[in-house]
Parts: C-alpha cells; sequence; structure tokens
C-alpha cells in the first residue's frame, strides 16, 4: 500500500513537470489558481529560495512620466506579488499601504523617509536641487525627460546603499543586493525565486578569475549593445559618455561593492555637474565608469554577436523576454528558465550565456590595443541617510 502511494505521488509529480515544461500558457496566468499552489509546491523541490539576497527598488509617481499611472500599478503588482527574495522599497508615504498589501505575506521593508529623490541627502541641497532643474535644457531627450525622472535615476546607487545599512534590517549581512527598476516585468511572468544565488557565485567567480578583480568588489551591470567606434578614445575629462550601453534598469553585487559603486557614481556625479555637463542620465553616467574602471564591472550582453547568432534582432539565444530584460532569465533558477524558454520558442531556444568581464568586452569591440583612461579624481563619501 506505501509503495503503490509513494508511485502515485512520484506519477503526480512528473505530470505535474510535464505540463511546466510544455504548457507555458499555464505557467503564466494561474497567478490564483490551485494549479499555481501546486506548482509552486513543486518548484520548491528543484528550486532553491534565494537566500541571503536583497532586492531594491522604489516608485515615486509625479505628474510628468513617461508612461500612466496605471501601467506603474499594474508593473508594482508584477514585481511585489512574485519575487520571493527579501524586498526593500522606497517609495512615498501615501503608497505604503499598498505596496504591502499587494506584497502580502512575502517579505518587505517599506521605506518613506523621502516623498521625493530629490529629498534624499546627495541631491537635497539648495545647489543640487538647483543644478537638476537647470540639466533639462541640456538633455537631447529634454521633450521626455524632466528634473524628477532624473533625481529618480541618480537615487538608484544611493537606495541600494542605504538599504543594505538600514537599521530596520534586523538579520545578518546579506550576501547579495540587485537593485530591480519597478517596471522590470511588463506582463505576467513565470520568475519567483529569483535570482539564482548558485549561478551569481558562479559567474561573479568567473569573472573574478578573468578580471583579476576580487568577486566581492564586481559589480554587475547588463549592456546591449556594441559601443561605437567614436567611443575609443573617451577619456575622463569628456563627461558622461552618451552611447546606448548600458542597461540601466538593474545592478548588482555585494555589500562592499554596492557601497563603492555608490561612492563612485557621486563622485563623477558631482564633478561633472560642477561642470556644467549633463548628468541627468544615469546610463551615461555609468558608461563613463565602466570605461574608467573596467576591471570592477561584470556583465551579460544579450547582443553579443559571438554567443547571439541571429541576423536579425530579437532571433538569438538571448532573447528570452527581449533583450533588454534578458538578465532576468540569465539568472533566474532552473525551472523558471526552462518556462520562460518555453514561451519564446517562436525563433531560437533561449539559453543562459556567459558573464563577461567588461574589460573583456571593451578590449574586443574597441580593439586589443585599447587602454582604459586612467581615473584622477578621489572616491567622496557622499551625504548618507
Amino acid at each position: 500500500m506505501r509503495r503503490s502511494l509513494v508511485g502515485i505521488l512520484v506519477l503526480v509529480s512528473f505530470v505535474t513537470l510535464f505540463l511546466l515544461y510544455t504548457n507555458s500558457s499555464i505557467v503564466l496566468s494561474a497567478t490564483d489558481s490551485l494549479f499555481s499552489r501546486w506548482q509552486s509546491h513543486i518548484w520548491s523541490l528543484y528550486d532553491p529560495e534565494p537566500e541571503n539576497v536583497l532586492l531594491v527598488t522604489g516608485y515615486f509617481p509625479f505628474g510628468a512620466s513617461k508612461h500612466s499611472h496605471g501601467e506603474y500599478d499594474e508593473w508594482m503588482r508584477l514585481f511585489l506579488e512574485t519575487m520571493h527574495a527579501d524586498v526593500y522599497m522606497f517609495t512615498t508615504p501615501q503608497l505604503a499601504d499598498t505596496v504591502r498589501r499587494l506584497r502580502g505575506p512575502l517579505p518587505l521593508i517599506v521605506d518613506t523617509r523621502w516623498s521625493s529623490p530629490k529629498d534624499i541627502p546627495p541631491l537635497a541641497s539648495p545647489k543640487r536641487r538647483a543644478q537638476l532643474e537647470a540639466q533639462q535644457e541640456k538633455d537631447r531627450e529634454k521633450a521626455y525627460h524632466n528634473a524628477d525622472l532624473y533625481a529618480v535615476w541618480a537615487a538608484k546607487t544611493f537606495f541600494v546603499d542605504t538599504a543594505l545599512k538600514s537599521q530596520h534590517l534586523s538579520r545578518d549581512p546579506y550576501e547579495y543586493a540587485f537593485w530591480m527598476d519597478i517596471g522590470t516585468f511588463r506582463r505576467p511572468h513565470a520568475f519567483r525565486r529569483w535570482p539564482e544565488v548558485g549561478a551569481v557565485r558562479k559567474f561573479w567567480k568567473t569573472v573574478s578569475k578573468e578580471s583579476g578583480t576580487p568577486a566581492e568588489d564586481l559589480v554587475v551591470v547588463p549592456i546591449q549593445w556594441q559601443p561605437p567606434e567614436s567611443s575609443r578614445n573617451w577619456n575622463e575629462s569628456m563627461g558622461p559618455l552618451d552611447i546606448d550601453f548600458a542597461i540601466g534598469s538593474m545592478f548588482g553585487g555585494t555589500p562592499k561593492a554596492m557601497e563603492w559603486w555608490n561612492k563612485v557614481y557621486f563622485t563623477y556625479f558631482y564633478h561633472y555637474i560642477d561642470r556644467g555637463l549633463f548628468v541627468g542620465k544615469d546610463q551615461t553616467m555609468w558608461n563613463a565608469l565602466f570605461w574608467l574602471y573596467p576591471k570592477r564591472f561584470l556583465t551579460v550582453w544579450a547582443n553579443d554577436p559571438q554567443t547571439m547568432p541571429g541576423k536579425n534582432r530579437g532571433e538569438g539565444a538571448g532573447d528570452c523576454g527581449g533583450w533588454w530584460g534578458y538578465y532576468v532569465y540569465w539568472l533566474a533558477p532552473p525551472t523558471e528558465r526552462s518556462a520562460t524558454e518555453k514561451e519564446f520558442l517562436k525563433y531560437t531556444r533561449c539559453r543562459r550565456i556567459r558573464a563577461l568581464s567588461m574589460e573583456t568586452v571593451l578590449r574586443r569591440t574597441l580593439g586589443g590595443q585599447w587602454v582604459p583612461p586612467i581615473p584622477s579624481l578621489p572616491l567622496i563619501d557622499p551625504p548618507a541617510a
């Protein structure tokens, strides 16, 4: 009798796994059903929970935005209701109850100390506020951007460093922390136990060996396109590097790396804004820091011609959720990657590609003789919370 019962349980488990691998519509739509609960139980047997990982995000609604409040509300739900890792969210006091309701029983800290990113200590002085307001006239995309948006982008490194040092965290230090935009997920998805910590450790170890940088000092930032030849001669004196290269919706690393990332970001943010240069777009600032400190960055390049053989955009191995969001698939655990592969099987099957040192990418694309420009600024400690 006992053997028969065990056999039935094993059979049910295999049938459920078969459904996970063959019916993405079930995976993506059964969010509140009995099947969803059973599916979650089966996943837990195969994909470990993302322990010792903190996900940091934020949402500050303001009038002039590229997207509607309704869109942000839906994206916030898709993020908060699904991610199992600890979440630390910065938002306004008015939205705190909504955030807690959406998050339900999943781990969450809501930080409402600042009603606007303009109020965070690195940006709050009258001088910095005036400089931010003056940025729009320097922006080649000023029809779509404004000072509120510049403040959100500038605040990201501060938010992650602040979350990791928060007195609200009554626990041992986290091993890794990741910034994820609240709009990371824009439709129903299979991701829950993100990231796969074993893969994070493996990628960091690989790039540490490749770059010679200790794994605890590496910062991950995904990239999009090959840098243009014109960027080969960029140097520190030229200001933020305005090319389509960095993807601004995610970065991460150890607490030590996140502290360094915040310091180096605001060191150059202040340096360039004091010179009257445009620093409003976080990606152009990050690009400059990649050129100055290429050994400090780990990356994934979904459009890498060595791993994405398709001739057309959307037809390569890295197009799992769209190249912009490939990093989510890349760091997801096995069964969640499999569910996503089935959804995006239209062209080429998705696969997890290798991690790269930013120095490797730049030397390969800019030429083997390319030499990183030498940073000259001593790093500062920006105002803290």
